[in-house]
Parts: structure tokens; sequence; C-alpha cells
């Protein structure tokens, strides 16, 4: 793209149990492993013991598995043991049923690094010069210069606005700078507007995060008109957007961003860190036709409807004829 270069799970946290003199005659093992099913399905669908759940960290501490924040009205629920974020109670209680939850939960100790809990407020705890305080350097992501350009931007969907890096003090003079991790492209401000309100840049999102309707409108034997396509899938994630709002992006200088190691680290802190995601009962995937790409098409032919002008100029004929 112009203006664009390359750049190269868990042990449960109970209480002792004092189970001395413990009455078991009555119970048969099979009974007691029914039981413990029954409590552990019962668990799962309660919200209150699903949020109680601990995990114990690699360093030793232990942290709560989820947690939440409120934004348009729906409650999000972030799973840091699976790096995922579900919107609403439904969606909680299938993503812990899940085979992938259910197998992180086995590990006994998770990464630290997964377990930043972010600001109800859109994920952002402090605004532009607000100094952090001291030991939450590591769990507060900074307002961006160009965030409230990003909020004001309504004529295309943003998504995957967490993988883009503000990068400020140049000393070489460059001014504000930005990069896509997500595509590996940079650019100025106005390049990287273009650049997240790409098709390239949408499709490379959902085939990572929504790969199932990324396949049907890859396998479309239409998706070569490309203006049609395009549209097509830029209303697909529109209707994402819609559903699950946008994510924010985050400020490095160019020093820290450019040392050894470091790019790498931030890109594992993203891919770590909460997305939107297809769960089962949402994949976006209806739209996803041959037909939706004709029909775009059939739109993008069809001639102007006619300006309120006009139409006055052949009222004001016709009663000219007729008088």
């Amino acid at each position: 793209m112009e203006g664009y270069t390359n750049i190269i799970g868990s042990s449960y946290d109970f209480d002792d149990l004092d189970i001395e003199g413990r009455v078991v005659d009555e119970w048969s093992a099979e009974d007691e492993r029914k039981n413990a099913l029954n409590f552990r399905g019962q668990k799962r669908l309660d919200e209150r013991s699903i949020l109680s759940e601990r995990v114990r960290l690699d360093n030793g501490q232990q942290a709560q598995v989820f947690s939440t924040a409120k934004k348009q009205d729906s409650v999000w629920y972030t799973c840091h043991v699976c790096s995922d974020t579900v919107v609403g109670l439904s969606q909680l209680r299938q993503h812990v049923e899940s085979k992938k939850h259910q197998t992180n939960m086995m590990s006994p100790v998770h990464p630290r690094a997964k377990f930043i809990k972010l600001d109800p407020k859109e994920n952002v705890a402090l605004e532009p010069g607000e100094p952090v305080p001291p030991g939450l350097e590591e769990v507060i992501i900074k307002n961006c210069i160009i965030q409230p350009k990003l909020d004001a931007s309504k004529s295309a969907p943003l998504i995957g606005l967490e993988f883009m890096i503000e990068l400020t003090e140049s000393s070489l003079g460059e001014g504000t700078y930005y990069y896509c991790l997500l595509c590996d492209k940079n650019g100025t401000e106005r390049n990287i507007f273009i650049h997240f309100t790409s098709v390239f840049h949408y499709m490379k999102y959902l085939s990572v995060y929504f790969p199932t309707v990324a396949r049907k409108l890859q396998s479309l034997p239409n998706r070569k008109v490309k203006k049609s396509f395009g549209l097509l899938v830029t209303e697909i994630v529109a209707d994402i957007e819609a559903r699950y709002g946008r994510l924010k992006p985050r400020s490095e200088t160019h020093a820290d961003f450019h040392a050894t190691g470091r790019k790498d680290e931030i890109l594992m802190a993203i891919r770590d860190g909460p997305h939107f995601k297809e769960t089962d009962g949402e994949l976006f995937d209806e739209k996803a036709t041959a037909e939706n790409v004709d029909k775009k098409n059939k739109e993008l032919c069809a001639p102007p409807p006619p300006s309120k002008i006009e139409e006055t100029g052949k009222l004001d004929e016709n009663k000219e004829l007729t008088g």
C-alpha cells in the first residue's frame, strides 16, 4: 500500500478441607464422581461462581480468571487464561464449557503477563500527560494522541486498533508515526487511517479472529470483483464493530519501540490481550455469499436516483403542460 513499508490454563484455589470423620459408607466412588461433576457443572453456569475462580501465576501470586467491563449496555468478560473476550452471560457460559478453556484451566501455573485487567472505561485509565501510579506501568494503556480522531471517525469501521502503535518522541524529528503490528505496516496519521479501513487489514483481522467468515469470503467465486467484494467485507466488519465496539491503540516512544526485542514483546502482549473473536453463537458469516457480492455489484452499477432539484423541475414542467 502506498505510504507504507514492510516491517520486518490452571489449578483451582480451594480452601483446605477438613476430611476427618467423613462418612463414606453410603457413597460409592461412582456416586461421588457424578456429584462432583454436577457441582462443577452448576458452578460453571453460575455467574458469581465463574467470576470467583482464581488460578496460580508463575510469580507465585493468585489472580482471578475473569475480569469484567460494561460497554454499550453489555457486560464484557475477559478470560485471562485463554486471552478471549466474550459479551454477555450466555457467551460466558459457552466459553467456560468449551474444550479450550477446560484444557487451559488444567495448567498448574499461568503467565502473569496475560493477567492484565483493563480499565472498564474502554481500557483507558489515564488522560494524556497524567502520571501513571507507581507499580501500575504494566497494566495501564495510555490514551494516544490520535484517539480523539479515532473516536470521531464514523465513515468506516475500525477493527484491530489494539494492534496500532503510536510512536512519539523521535530524536530525528520524524514526528508521530504509526505501526500496525498485525499487518507489519507503518505510516503517517493519514496513511494509518487508510490502512485500518482497507480490505487488506479487514481480511487479515478476520482471518486471525473470525476464521469462519474469512474462509467463506476467500472461497467466493466472484471475490475478484474487488469493489463489490470490498463493500461486502466492510459491511461484515461494520456488523462486528456494531456488536462489540472498538479497542484502543497504545503509545510507545521511538527509542523504546526500536530497542532490541521490544517490538516482539509488545506484539506478544497484544496477542495475549483481549480481542474480538468469533464464538459458536456469533460467526458473522451469514452475509458471506456470492449472491451478496452480486448484489453489491448491481448497486454499484445502478444509476443514481434523481436529485430533488430534478424532480421539482419535472413537476413544474408537468404543471405547465397540463395548465
